[in-house]
């Protein structure tokens, strides 16, 4: 946040001259409907993973973090490669890093407040620290506002071994 507050971009309107963004009445109740579309896509979603850990006779835990965690990270890898592709490496380091952030801290924190929260033992002595350790090794990767080929392919490996433990 530091960084982008004080990066100075010559091709950006001062402010006084940026237009004021309004929101509509509609822009309300598609959030509203938007909501309450995810409230039912989640328990669809539980109901999901339940079928498919029977049908293969897998742990809805692998489910969960493997497949689950697929589908709910592509919105942010698309954004990523978009941004990348548009020279704005600095959104797509910001959005997987704040991503990790945000499931490390939130996604495992938020739903205790709704009822009790059991998390398995190997999620809270592998996958939990494992994430940890790949933000902080992430966040030492990009110091420099770049990923180079090896620390990609470094990442990707680390990905495929997570993926396979879940598995073995």
């Amino acid at each position: 946040l530091i960084y982008s507050i004080f990066q100075s971009d010559d091709n950006e309107e001062p402010a006084e001259k940026q237009e004021k963004v309004t929101s509509k009445p509609l822009d309300y109740l598609i959030l509203i409907v938007g909501g309450a579309a995810v409230a039912i896509s989640a328990d669809y979603t539980i109901w999901g993973i339940s079928g498919i850990s029977q049908s293969f006779g897998v742990s809805p835990e692998i489910i969960a973090q493997s497949a689950v965690a697929i589908g709910t990270s592509l919105p942010e890898v698309i954004v990523s490669i978009k941004s990348a592709k548009k020279g704005k490496t600095e959104i797509a380091i910001g959005n997987v890093l704040g991503s990790n952030v945000f499931n490390i801290l939130f996604v495992m924190s938020i739903p205790s407040f709704f009822g009790t929260l059991s998390i398995p033992a190997d999620v809270t002595a592998f996958s939990l620290p494992f994430m940890i350790v790949l933000s902080v090794l992430f966040t030492i990767m990009t110091n420099d506002r770049k990923i180079i080929l090896f620390e990609g392919v470094i990442l990707l490996v680390f990905y495929v071994y997570y993926i396979l433990s879940l598995f073995i």
